[in-house]
């Protein structure tokens, strides 16, 4: 194997995967913003997994969006949380990217000098891959409308000012 430096512009990390038309991606991120899975050209119509830690905290200060779901979902991908999720794996059909980069704007560079120095490993993908993510799956919640729309309740309430604080503010100064 090779460890690359890697930003997803580069034909390393994109182009070579991407333009031999992948038909499957599955992807394990602490982090995604919403905009980046398109625009790194990693949502396959009907056959996208992305599985997220999407912690109340993580939406809250905006390390994550609320607004990935509906990306997903429209793109007739599954999307499932799992908030001891760490990992940064990226398979492509066969291809397996192992790094250190989350799917958002700092971590799958799109644009050659911006954001996070990230770096990774591809590999060929092998049944210890399958099986992670088949095990990821199986403990982690798959987000549908349903428990997506209370999530957006809890994130508002979260946002909200007390109105019990002077200022509505939640923590003193």
């Amino acid at each position: 194997y090779e460890i690359y430096q890697c930003d997803w512009s580069s034909d390393v990390c994109s182009s070579d995967l991407l333009s031999k038309g992948v038909t499957r991606v599955s992807v394990a991120t602490g982090y995604i913003k919403k905009g980046k899975l398109s625009e790194a050209n990693l949502l396959v119509p009907g056959n996208t997994k992305i599985f997220t830690r999407w912690r109340l905290s993580d939406l809250a200060t905006g390390a994550s969006d609320l607004k990935a779901y509906e990306e997903v979902r429209d793109a007739g991908g599954r999307f499932f949380i799992n908030h001891r999720l760490h990992a940064k794996i990226f398979l492509l059909d066969n291809t397996v990217v192992i790094g250190s980069a989350n799917a958002t704007f700092s971590g799958l560079i799109t644009k050659p000098g911006a954001g996070n120095l990230e770096a990774a490993v591809l590999l060929d993908a092998d049944e210890e891959i399958t099986e992670f993510f088949r095990d990821l799956e199986s403990f982690s919640v798959e987000l549908d409308d349903k428990l997506y729309e209370e999530i957006c309740n809890e994130i508002a309430a979260f946002e909200a000012p007390s109105a019990a604080l002077p200022g509505g503010n939640r923590m003193p100064g």
